[in-house]
């Protein structure tokens, strides 16, 4: 794919803002200012940084997200977080909700948990752990920004990519 997730996602959501795509569980995020640190309420999800950083903290424990990795967000909890910039350019990312059905549904079928690329220096613990982004992830994630303006593909496609990205 000659598309990289950047293009891809400032195709998907140009101007700063968020933008929801319900049927696959995805929040898109597009910001040009550094953000302070806020609380903020997190349910199960992956975090994906597309471009620039996350840094915050989970109870005592700090974490650091940059572009091509993700924070995963095992159980609801608050956390304090902020994003960055990267020398000017926007902070980009999306945040796709963990169906726990789905996800058991997942493990059974495998009958084996998935090996996470975890890093350890930069944080995690009960609930969550910071993952390098692998060749799949991309391929996935590119499918599914590629089709966010595409109504119909997300019907009939969404589901199933949804599952992937899951697993």
């Amino acid at each position: 794919m000659n598309e990289t997730l950047v293009d891809l996602m400032m195709r998907a959501i140009p101007a700063e803002g968020t933008r929801l795509v319900p049927e696959v569980g995805v929040q898109l995020l597009h910001t040009h200012a550094d953000a302070a640190p806020s609380a903020v309420w997190q349910e199960p999800s992956l975090v994906v940084v597309i471009q620039g950083a996350k840094q915050g903290r989970l109870g005592d424990t700090p974490f650091r997200v940059t572009s091509g990795h993700m924070l995963v967000v095992h159980l609801p909890t608050l956390m304090s977080c902020d994003s960055a910039e990267l020398e000017g350019t926007p902070f980009l990312a999306l945040s796709l909700s963990i169906d726990p059905l789905l996800l058991a549904g997942l493990l059974l079928e495998a009958r084996q948990d998935r090996a996470w690329p975890v890093d350890t220096s930069t944080g995690g613990g009960m609930e969550s752990a910071v993952a390098a982004l692998g060749p799949a992830d991309h391929l996935s994630l590119a499918r599914l920004l590629s089709m966010v303006d595409s109504p119909q593909e997300l019907q009939v496609l969404g589901p199933a990519l949804r599952r992937e990205l899951h697993f």
